[in-house]
């Protein structure tokens, strides 16, 4: 029996597709088919990402599937000790590991106790190489103004501060010391004591990019 014209041509049609066409997958119809040869590339960013090793300072984005109203991700920034803190689970250590590593840390601290089969996927938004702690200090100081520090090396605190500026004025009431913070939008203020700190009588402050320190002037 002999073949249909219409399908020899088809059959013709593919055979130069699959000769001439560029290692990869060729298209026919809805499906792909893999010329010999092809690989299939993961996509370059997320491997790439993947073998990132997470630092303190480092800002990333956690995405929990499947999440819920108490269980979720969310953007933060990787503390001086290498910690982030997720709801129910608390803190997690990531500092120093690869993100992949990360990834697996939070799935099986979800499986063990509150998801069936949950993942994990960690973005890293900025790294701590591209970050700075940028505070504003003014009042009674020797030496006021605009201070950065690199993300993640140490912890940025009201004493290290007040190193780096010098110390505070003659005048300086080191007992009354203002610190204005905004998070989401939202002041808040928290005050400090210089005094007791220094004596050990309470635990040093530690600041965040944006914080606005204020000393106050001793009125004797």
């Amino acid at each position: 029996m002999r073949t249909k014209p219409f399908r020899n041509m088809a059959l013709w049609s593919l055979a130069a597709l699959l000769l001439f066409a560029p290692a990869g997958a060729v298209r026919a119809g809805d499906a792909d088919i893999l010329v010999p040869g092809d690989t299939i590339k993961p996509k370059a960013g997320k491997d790439a990402e993947d073998g990132h090793v997470l630092k303190p300072g480092d800002r990333i984005k956690v995405t929990i599937y499947p999440e819920d109203e108490f269980i979720k991700g969310g953007e933060m920034q990787i503390s001086a000790e290498g910690n982030i803190t997720l709801p129910l689970i608390g803190k997690v250590e990531v500092g120093n590991i690869l993100v992949r590593e990360a990834e697996a840390k939070i799935r099986d601290l979800l499986n063990a106790d509150y998801l069936v089969n949950p993942e994990a996927v960690i973005e890293v938004v900025k790294s701590s190489e591209q970050s700075k702690i940028q505070i504003v200090l003014l009042g009674s100081v020797r030496k006021p103004g605009s201070y950065e520090f690199p993300v993640g090396e140490v912890k940025v605190t009201l004493l290290k501060l007040m190193s780096e500026a010098g110390g505070f004025s003659e005048v300086a009431n080191i007992k009354k010391i203002k610190i204005v913070r905004t998070e989401d939008g939202k002041k808040t203020v928290i005050r400090a004591n210089a005094e007791a700190i220094m004596s050990g009588d309470q635990p040093d402050v530690e600041l965040m990019s944006g914080d606005i320190v204020h000393v106050s002037e001793s009125l004797f």
